[in-house]
């Protein structure tokens, strides 16, 4: 009797541990017509598909002014700055992202069914990833540098077309990288890989966003 009563209570703590480990997963939870501004920023920020990056560096800077002697300049006080940056990586072809898009445009009473229609129906051709935040240009100064690469076969790919798109109030920046399905007639993500980094160079050095494409599935299937 008590091994049963043990055993048990034992499915209830693991469910009850399933249930809270899923709790607040929105894209789990309910249709992207009930998620809220809570559910959509926690997609676009913390959710399998969104990855947030902090960066910190240095910057040199003069700080005074300087004279002549002997032929040269002296004199030039330096101060070293340290740079601090918060990017977001975001994998925006997938569907569940592309609907957090949409979302976000009838939560904020901008939507446009059109738009949004063409939106969600059909596939992007090509893998997109966006980089948003307010130094986005100065974190990625080389943007045709940044690349995809799958860990397993550790093939890099390079982005074909890249945007940059900036507010008009230049609060808010953002590029967009586009990446090819298939290479040389294969898939360039092939269906054995578990996890995909993206890298880039900044001027604070290089910095890469890592994606478990485990857990970037919509029913049972990658959704990329």
């Amino acid at each position: 009797m008590k091994t049963k009563l043990c055993g048990r209570i034992l499915v209830i703590v693991i469910l009850a541990a399933v249930t809270v480990l899923r709790a607040g997963e929105p894209w789990k939870d309910k249709p992207f017509t009930e998620w809220g501004e809570k559910d959509v920023w926690k997609m676009l920020e913390k959710s399998p598909w969104a990855k947030r990056i902090h960066q910190a560096g240095t910057r040199r800077r003069s700080t005074g002014s300087s004279r002549m002697e002997g032929g040269g300049v002296v004199g030039i006080p330096i101060n070293i700055d340290e740079i601090r940056h918060a990017l977001t990586v975001v994998w925006s072809s997938a569907l569940t992202v592309r609907e957090v898009l949409v979302r976000q445009r009838q939560l904020q009473g901008t939507p446009n069914k059109e738009d949004s229609s063409q939106l969600l129906s059909q596939q992007p051709e090509n893998y997109e990833i966006r980089v948003h935040g307010p130094a986005v240009s100065t974190c990625c100064p080389e943007p045709y540098s940044c690349y995809l690469q799958p860990r397993r076969s550790k093939q890099a790919i390079s982005p074909f077309k890249v945007q940059f798109v900036r507010q008009d109030d230049e609060s808010w920046t953002e590029f967009r990288f586009y990446f090819v399905r298939n290479l040389a007639g294969k898939p360039a993500i092939g269906p054995d890989e578990k996890k995909v980094e993206f890298y880039c160079q900044s001027d604070s050095g290089p910095f890469k966003a890592v994606f478990d494409l485990r857990k970037m599935t919509r029913n049972s299937k990658p959704d990329l």
